[in-house]
């Protein structure tokens, strides 16, 4: 017989419901948390990808603007004219919604670690179409990015980076510098507009003497080839060429007199003759008539008062003093209209410094590097700056290595002196005229040692190109002013003494070098904000 075992039965259900419904709860509780961690998860993740796209769309507005920048090459250098100006926008495409907004801001001086208040002070002008009134040295863009489109860039999350373009400059040269006025050991007073270039002058605002502040705006100015003194930065929309001196003359536009104000107004194209300028042998600025000549009564750029902040004027040369009327401008204020044209040689490091026989005087111990004299004729410059020297055989801008001739370079009220080398570097071996041309110039072997010049022209070598070589291998060249022993002329406005040194390519010893040319590298300071 078989048995059948039976389990036992629970006695009752109590305890059951309770568990199902803790265990309920718990699934619940965990349920709720994990879909939280999970739209906390999803939601992150959508923040961190528009945080990439919005940084992916501030790089890219970076490249853009680097993109335009580079544009302005041509085939014979760079046209600053072309420079973007202002905000530039644009969307990664491609069905993204990522957008960004760049600006552009030129400077002369590295923007890199400055603050706000300096960059709205020291930014240059730029107007679609004319570009900057001055050569810039760097590019200073800031560019935003953000994952959804939108004018604003307020109300959605952003990214910014910011990054400095620097410009390589043919020559290093940027214009734009201080006019002192003489001062005695009195206060440095400058050439002021007052206002800076970015709220430029209205016209017709009377030009000011006030204290020199190194690299104020509103004291930079630029001395032109066509003999006007301009602002640098200060053009606008209206008035793209910027503000000029003029004087301003109730008798006649054409005829200064004295007591005229010298304002502001907007330069003219063509030059018009109230805003032409000469700087002559006394280091006077003098204003001229329209047929090409200085005033008939001998009118002075004139401080109104003597060693004080005061309006400008013209005022007759033979009155007042010094501190007056003679101006000792800066060398980054520019050259004017000197150049090869008119026999003069201009260094291009100290690129408003001309090569000058001392005084006029042919026996002087040292030549020296002197304001630039300038005239509205070749026949106005004086002979202590104007030189007879070899033409490179396939003219200036030739770029070939044998664009260079060896020969004499002569000067003197009668043309019969010659530069003579010290052949030596030494300090106090000076560069002089104090001999005369040798009889025998040809051929070249002839000439002797210390009066033999090569000089060069453009060749395909920066290095080489335009400089000046003595008979014994050494480079012509002003004193550096940064030279642990300078050797100044003139101590108060860092006139150096002409000296040779050996070649080693530097802008001090380039002479009559081409115009500014920009020739872009890439960015740095790259940063975000």
């Amino acid at each position: 017989m078989t048995r059948i075992w039976r389990l036992p039965s629970p006695r009752d259900d109590r305890g059951s419901i309770p568990m199902a419904m803790l265990i309920v709860l718990i699934g619940t509780t965990l349920a709720a948390l994990l879909g939280t961690l999970v739209l906390s998860q999803v939601a992150s993740t959508r923040v961190d990808l528009r945080r990439v796209h919005a940084l992916h769309a501030a790089q890219a507005g970076l490249d853009v603007a680097v993109g335009h920048i580079r544009a302005i090459a041509t085939a014979t250098g760079s046209d600053r004219t072309k420079l973007p100006c202002g905000t530039l926008t644009g969307s990664l495409g491609d069905g993204s919604t990522a957008v960004y907004r760049t600006t552009v801001d030129y400077y002369l001086g590295d923007p890199q670690n400055k603050d706000q208040a300096w960059l709205t002070a020291n930014k240059l002008r730029c107007n679609p179409g004319t570009g900057t009134g001055a050569v810039p040295a760097y590019a200073y863009l800031v560019s935003i990015g953000a994952d959804q489109p939108t004018t604003t860039f307020a109300d959605v999350p952003t990214r910014t980076v910011n990054g400095t373009y620097t410009f390589r400059l043919g020559n290093q040269n940027v214009v734009g510098g201080l006019v002192h006025i003489a001062n005695d050991g009195g206060a440095d007073l400058c050439l002021d507009s007052v206002v800076t270039p970015t709220t430029p002058p209205a016209a017709p605002t009377q030009v000011r003497m006030e204290r020199c502040v190194p690299n104020k705006a509103s004291q930079m100015f630029a001395y032109n080839d066509n003999l006007t003194l301009s602002l640098v930065g200060s053009g606008t929309g209206r008035y793209p060429l910027g503000m000029c001196l003029e004087y301003s003359s109730s008798a006649s536009p054409s005829v200064p007199v004295a007591g005229a104000a010298v304002v502001f107004t907007p330069c003219a194209n063509p030059t018009a003759q109230p805003q032409r300028w000469t700087f002559d042998d006394s280091s006077f600025f003098r204003p001229t008539y329209s047929n090409g000549t200085y005033d008939g009564n001998s009118l002075c750029m004139f401080a109104q008062t003597a060693r004080a902040a005061s309006n400008v004027i013209l005022q007759t040369c033979g009155s007042g003093n010094n501190v007056q009327k003679v101006f000792k401008q800066d060398f980054s204020v520019g050259a004017g209209a000197a150049g090869t044209a008119t026999g003069q040689l201009i260094n291009y490091r100290q690129f408003g410094r001309c090569l000058d026989i001392t005084n006029h005087v042919l026996s002087s111990p040292a030549l020296i590097a002197w304001p630039c004299k300038t005239s509205v004729n070749t026949n106005g410059v004086s002979w202590n700056q104007k030189f007879t020297l070899p033409v490179p055989p396939d003219g200036t801008d030739f770029k070939k290595a044998t664009n260079f001739t060896v020969g004499v370079i002569r000067s003197g009220s009668a043309n019969d002196y010659c530069m003579s080398s010290p052949g030596a570097t030494t300090v106090g071996s000076y560069v002089r005229f104090n001999l005369r041309c040798p009889t025998v110039t040809t051929p070249a072997s002839l000439i002797p040692q210390n009066q033999r010049w090569t000089v060069y022209g453009k060749t395909d070598d920066y290095g080489t190109s335009y400089q000046i070589k003595d008979g014994y291998g050494f480079c012509l060249q002003p004193r550096d002013q940064n030279a642990t022993t300078p050797d100044y002329f003139d101590a108060t406005n860092k006139v150096m003494k002409i000296y040779v040194g050996p070649c080693d390519g530097s802008t001090l010893q380039k002479w009559n070098a081409d115009p500014n040319d920009l020739n872009m590298i890439r960015l740095k300071d790259l940063d975000e904000k």
